[in-house]
């Protein structure tokens, strides 16, 4: 990682990304172009960073135009790009300007092994648009290959304990390893088994839908799921499978 660039240096372009000053910040940029991509923190943070972080909508959208692809991709002292911060602020515009300019940031990983969608999941009751986002635009592909390592699961739990399950059947449907994976002992369907508000009765099913409710577990999924798995019949060989 560079070293950090002269903090007092930046402080006038700190203090107008802060404010989402946009005018100060282009001045800035015209007279140093190299602060477009400089560590102006202790933390090693781009302005792109400090820009997500503040929560300046219009501020990224015109830095992003001025940014190549690559510059996108620094991280900070924990590994994190722009991306895992807007996540973490939950702000769903700039996480789709972000992926928009560059889809590899959804592959990224922290310090920790967290892509964005594990972020997102952390936060699942109130980020649901973000998780739903970057759960079509994730794939199992390098450098971190979040649908194929042991902790796979760990995003999949925590979507269904939120109560997101179009989400976790999306996730599942792509990726059907996941619907056999654990955590502490705890597959999906085990976290869906005690979810009493989840329970559904039998009556008014179809005829697949009563095949479909005799499989482990399935009694208890949420309605919305009964339907999908009625629509598509190749789930009663998981459901049977999974028995």
């Amino acid at each position: 990682m560079e070293e950090m660039a002269d903090g007092p240096h930046y402080r006038p372009l700190l203090a107008a990304v802060f404010k989402g000053d946009w005018e100060c910040a282009r001045i800035f940029f015209d007279r140093d172009p190299t602060s477009l991509t400089a560590r102006i923190t202790s933390r090693f943070e781009t302005v792109l960073h400090i820009a997500t972080l503040s929560a300046q909508d219009q501020f990224v959208e015109r830095l992003l135009e001025r940014l190549n692809p690559d510059a996108l991709l620094m991280v900070d002292s924990d590994g994190c790009t722009a991306l895992h911060n807007a996540v973490h602020c939950g702000r769903i515009k700039m996480v789709k300007a972000l992926v928009g300019k560059d889809r590899r940031l959804t592959q990224r990983p922290d310090y920790k092994g967290r892509v964005p969608l594990i972020i997102s999941t952390l936060k699942a009751s109130t980020h649901k648009e973000i998780a739903w986002f970057l759960a079509k635009n994730t794939t199992d592909e390098e450098p971190s290959h979040p649908f194929s390592s042991p902790s796979a699961i760990n995003p999949i739990i925590d979507l269904t304990y939120a109560g997101h399950h179009d989400v976790t059947l999306f996730l599942v449907h792509r990726h059907p390893r996941l619907l056999t994976m654990k955590r502490r002992n705890l597959s999906i369907l085990g976290v869906l088994a005690r979810m009493q508000s989840h329970f559904l009765s039998v009556t008014e099913l179809s005829v697949w839908g009563k095949l479909i409710f005799k499989c482990p577990y399935v009694p208890y999924l949420h309605p919305f799921v009964i339907d999908i798995l009625q629509e598509d019949h190749t789930w009663l060989i998981t459901c049977s499978f999974v028995s």
